[in-house]
């Protein structure tokens, strides 16, 4: 009996943001950090549709690569078959995780570098909304990313 299909997941399942309870909802603090959170997500969410056309096709050439196991016994024999197919299967597709990785860490840079950090550092202080502790750590923030 022969795989009629090749399951592959490559996604953000509940992906969830973390605010500081710290941070009274509502405030311009909350409101700027949980901003800056998910333009997180949207440039992950925004990579991973780049990615996708060519995860899709290098999964079809690698499931295709794949040498099936010949096993003499399902029920003892199948389940570590299935696990050896998997492994194989993601050995070959680390590479194209990697680069997806590497580039989610480039976009994800440009929103987490001391420009950014600084220029986020004035949205609420310019509206007098910012207390004493958030901008201790937003200036921590922009001398560690210089």
């Amino acid at each position: 009996m022969e795989p009629v299909k090749v399951t592959f997941f490559l996604g953000y399942e509940n992906p969830r943001i973390y605010v500081s309870r710290n941070l009274p909802k509502g405030s311009c603090d909350f409101e700027l950090v949980k901003r800056h959170e998910q333009t997180h997500q949207q440039i992950n969410t925004a990579t991973l549709e780049y990615f996708i056309p060519m995860f899709n096709d290098a999964s079809k050439i690698i499931a295709k690569s794949l040498k099936p196991i010949k096993i003499k016994n399902v029920a003892t024999q199948a389940q570590a078959a299935t696990q050896y197919l998997s492994n194989e299967f993601n050995m070959l597709m680390t590479p194209q995780i990697e680069i997806l990785k590497r580039e989610l860490q480039i976009e994800n840079g440009k929103l987490d570098n001391s420009l950014n950090y600084s220029v986020e550092a004035m949205v609420c202080h310019e509206k007098g909304q910012r207390t004493k502790q958030v901008q201790q750590y937003l200036d921590y923030l922009v001398k560690t990313f210089k």
